[in-house]
């Protein structure tokens, strides 16, 4: 029996770890109201404009001298990367209390920003979906139509007839974790990190967060409650596996556990032509799992802090990443600008790391993109959710995103097709199942690794992952500028017909992955570049122009497509020469 899957929306403002949400008690009585953590935690990213060698980026002085400018007395919780600091008042602040403390610290000429450390939100959905009943693999019966389908599939065979992947490329996903004993994943994944952080005791001991304290002390199991978002009892540590977000606030609102970062693992990644579940776009690089969201939420400071150690750039207290990934994925996100400490994080991976391209989930909320961060970030790549009909997904962000890839429905494109996409799943309804007998539902296939139907642009973002791997596993040379013009250039237009043409912009097109990974392979330093057939003759050295090459190009029919695309960009390299 099909059950159809809830799309979760982003809260705007500050995403709290528990909403306030009136609730209608079963029995007909009156309302009542769940407490909100983000009031109990009133956290604040810093940094402060110091000179070279001065004091440390989050020294006690500078804090201290800040109070005597501004009156706001702040105490530090802990360093982050690229020198700001995480901190909170030293009093809880009253309602409107923190709207002050901005307004006020942004005004001093020593601070290079303030901002609210809020919540991201997992952009999956908020039930849990069935196993498909069927027992072939789910690429061979038609199930995965995504990477084949002529309509809005995303043409990844004709990709895999140039690479499968290279096994010394690292792709990122920063996510709620993995289950590292997947049979889909097993000999792909790295160690990975969980960045995710204990919440400040302090803050916890208000009248707000005492209700929740309780609450996961006795469903938890708990002496305390500073991995209430965590989940896993513990903060920050090497170990990157999923405990599960079966509690994403008290009762009666308590779903299973998602998974939801082995789903988006095994969309990249999922191994490939070994008999069992379904293909990944990628079947050789490793995949770096770095868990930023505890029981669905993570802290914005933690994702900052995993862009920089995905790309292995250093993070105070934690130790260096030894396996940088290439593309990161992030399917998370909050609503507004997109924050200063998260866009220079982006800056720094993409420009001084291996680091190439950071993926990311236009969401989930049927409005512009643009209001959505980290897809409304500068250099990130931002994908929108396409039907298999080759319409705008009806829950998908739109407007100011880079292209679309498919991203399922729970309702059929055309009678008898599937129209969800295939993930990776376990039995277990909180914590992993790793025995099957444990398995409620006996006949599910694979129990207790089992699969999923699913839809969001959780999904189409790492498709667009799984392709940038490919591109690089075909062509290392590639720069960030470079990778994303070529995923627009030759990405599939929308069919005539198509909202994405008429009612909404839904990016430069559909997502093609054989036809991007062909373009990078034969620029230069690509598997498919032949430089005696590219290199342009000699006697055009002496013509002097730029656009008289380009002409002359064009009448050579077996060598223009590359090397046009190369010269139509000034300054804007695709490709750097080995």
């Amino acid at each position: 029996m099909t059950r159809f899957v809830n799309r979760i929306s982003v809260t705007a403002t500050v995403l709290a770890l528990l909403a306030t949400v009136p609730m209608s008690s079963a029995h007909g009585g009156s309302p009542r109201t769940t407490p909100d953590l983000a009031k109990a935690s009133q956290q604040v990213m810093i940094r402060f404009k110091t000179a070279p060698g001065m004091n440390a980026p989050c020294a006690e002085v500078l804090f201290s001298s800040l109070a005597k400018r501004t009156g706001w007395t702040l105490r530090l919780i802990r360093p982050m990367s690229g020198g700001a600091c995480v901190a909170s008042p030293l009093n809880v602040l009253p309602a409107g209390g923190m709207d002050a403390l901005l307004k006020s610290v942004k005004s001093d000429s020593r601070v290079d920003f303030i901002e609210v450390n809020g919540f991201a939100k997992l952009k999956s959905p908020s039930l849990k979906p069935p196993r498909y009943p069927i027992n072939d693999p789910l690429f061979s019966s038609g199930v995965q139509w995504y990477l084949d389908d002529p309509l809005a599939g995303i043409n990844a065979p004709a990709a895999w007839r140039i690479t499968t992947g290279s096994p010394d490329l690292v792709i990122g996903i920063a996510d709620s974790g993995v289950l590292f004993r997947h049979p889909d994943l097993t000999g792909r994944l790295l160690p990975g990190y969980d960045m995710v952080s204990l919440l400040d005791a302090a803050a916890l001991a208000t009248p707000d967060a005492s209700p929740l304290c309780d609450w996961w002390r006795s469903k938890g199991g708990r002496s305390d409650c500073r991995d209430i978002l965590t989940g896993d009892g513990d903060g920050r540590d090497a170990d990157a596996s999923d405990p599960g977000d079966w509690a994403s606030s008290p009762m009666p609102e308590v779903s299973n556990s998602s998974w939801h970062g082995t789903s988006v693992a095994g969309v990249v990644g999922a191994n490939s032509n070994n008999g069992i579940g379904l293909a990944g776009i990628n079947w050789q690089s490793r995949l770096l799992p770095i868990r930023i969201a505890g029981r669905g939420h993570g802290f914005d400071s933690d994702i900052v802090d995993s862009i920089r150690w995905a790309a292995g750039l250093p993070v105070p207290g934690v130790p260096n990443n030894p396996s940088p990934a290439s593309v990161l994925n992030l399917s998370i996100g909050n609503e507004g600008r997109c924050p200063a400490a998260l866009q220079q994080a982006i800056d720094e991976a993409l420009y001084h790391s291996p680091l190439k391209a950071v993926v990311a989930a236009a969401g989930n909320e049927s409005v512009d993109a643009s209001g959505s961060w980290p897809g409304n970030c500068k250099g990130v790549i931002s994908v929108a959710a396409i039907q298999r009909n080759g319409n705008l997904a009806p829950y998908s962000n739109h407007g100011t995103v880079t292209l679309g890839a498919p991203g399922g429905v729970n309702q059929a494109a055309i009678a008898g097709q599937e129209s969800t996409i295939p993930g990776l799943d376990n039995c277990g309804e909180e914590t992993e199942v790793r025995d099957a007998s444990q398995c409620k539902d006996q006949i599910a296939e694979g129990i207790p690794y089992t699969y999923t139907y699913q839809e969001g642009t959780s999904l189409s973002a790492p498709m667009v992952t799984g392709t940038i791997s490919l591109m690089l596993s075909a062509n290392r040379s590639l720069t960030p500028g470079g990778i994303k013009h070529i995923l627009e250039s030759t990405a599939t237009p929308y069919r005539p017909g198509s909202d994405c043409l008429t009612n909404y912009r839904c990016g430069a097109g559909l997502l093609n992955t054989g036809r991007a990974v062909a373009a990078a392979a034969r620029l230069p330093g690509g598997t498919l570049y032949n430089a005696a057939r590219m290199t342009p003759p000699k006697r055009l050295s002496t013509m002097g122009s730029r656009h008289a090459m380009t002409r002359l190009l064009q009448t050579r029919q077996q060598t223009t497509s590359s090397w046009r695309t190369i010269l139509s960009i000034p300054g804007y390299p695709l490709a750097r020469r080995r």
